[in-house]
């Protein structure tokens, strides 16, 4: 939730932002409330969302399910660890350490309403590349490296996964590294679809 403060000075946004979705704006419309508490005195803004109606909101980025896949690449924030001859460190999951499926799995539990998550690998790219229309595109065609900034990241291109919770969850869920950059966004399925 974005709030102004007392000195600040509203913007006006445009109506026509670009979108995601024909019917969700990437940049929230938001009202503002101000006033004028007499002549030459500071402006108090208040900022609020113009409308809390579910079809206002009609993705199925903000739907709640249990089970969501991935729709951009997953990119892990950290580095797959080794033992010095060259082994894989494994968790008490049966995943190695530092990797995508092992970050994305600390990353969930991180979130209190996230606990208990269960992962799975998403079936091969050759089999089903990420869909965006018509287009097909593999996790190698994202841009997953900031050429500005320090962001940290690990050395993979990225992967699909499965996420699994034992409540429905309702969403937007972007995890990992560039979520804020729609990497590691997931949308709900059907466990049926599967």
């Amino acid at each position: 939730m974005f709030f102004a403060s007392p000195l600040a000075t509203p913007t006006r946004t445009s109506r026509t932002s670009p979108s995601i979705h024909p019917r969700v704006s990437i940049t929230p419309r938001w009202r503002r409330c101000g006033r004028f508490n007499g002549p030459g005195a500071s402006r108090d803004t208040t900022c609020e969302p113009c409308s809390t109606a579910s079809d206002e909101f009609d993705t199925p980025l903000f739907a709640t399910a249990k089970t969501w896949r991935s729709l951009t690449p997953f990119v892990s924030t950290r580095h797959a660890k080794t033992y010095r001859d060259g082994r894989p460190k494994m968790d008490d999951n049966g995943w190695q350490e530092g990797s995508a499926p092992h970050d994305l799995l600390r990353l969930l539990s991180l979130n209190p309403r996230w606990q208990g998550a269960k992962i799975r690998r998403n079936v091969p790219e050759r089999i089903q590349p990420f869909e965006f229309g018509s287009r097909k595109f593999r996790s190698l065609q994202f841009q997953t490296i900031r050429h500005g900034g320090n962001g940290r990241r690990g050395h993979d291109s990225g992967a699909a996964f499965v996420i699994e919770f034992p409540e429905p969850v309702s969403g937007p869920i972007a995890v990992g590294y560039g979520a804020h950059f729609s990497l590691g966004l997931f949308v709900p399925i059907d466990s049926r679809s599967l």
